[in-house]
């Protein structure tokens, strides 16, 4: 049983030692944008977020043209608007997500690849704040608001 143990955690590493010479870790920021329809009632209203991104991801390859990509992100979305008369409102919304890349690439020459994937990703919102500003400053929490009173599609 012992011996068996052994045998299998040698094959294991023989398979990964491979796949882990090839690997690379990457860092990638850059800017991001989300959309939140709001329906209430029979009223549906889109607001656009934008704001930046921070990625950190390993990169394996498995054959020739395939790799996958697990990483890690953080996501910081806001937006400005203004929806009454005299009144603003500012909300900012940060997230964490889980994306795994499944990558296909290929060389056109020595410097030139062409490439593409996709990503499904895990995201947990964190945090989410609306700060409304009229002739006093309001501040709702975005989440508890939107399971009392509406029906929020991201």
């Amino acid at each position: 049983m012992i011996i068996m143990k052994k045998f299998i955690r040698c094959a294991v590493l023989a398979i990964l030692l491979p796949v882990m010479a090839k690997a690379q870790f990457g860092i990638e920021g850059g800017y991001g944008h989300s959309g939140l329809t709001e329906k209430v009632s029979s009223v549906s209203q889109t607001v656009g977020f934008d704001g930046v991104y921070l990625l950190a991801d390993y990169t394996f390859s498995i054959l020739n043209h395939f790799s996958i990509s697990p990483g890690l992100q953080y996501e910081f979305l806001t937006e400005n608007m203004k929806e009454l008369v005299d009144a603003e409102c500012r909300w900012n919304e940060h997230y964490i997500d889980i994306p795994v890349r499944f990558n296909y690439s290929f060389d056109v020459s020595k410097k030139v690849s062409l490439g593409a994937y996709a990503a499904p990703t895990l995201s947990f919102g964190i945090a989410s704040k609306l700060n409304t500003r009229t002739l006093t400053k309001t501040s709702i929490n975005c989440y508890e608001f939107f399971q009392d009173n509406s029906e929020a599609n991201y």
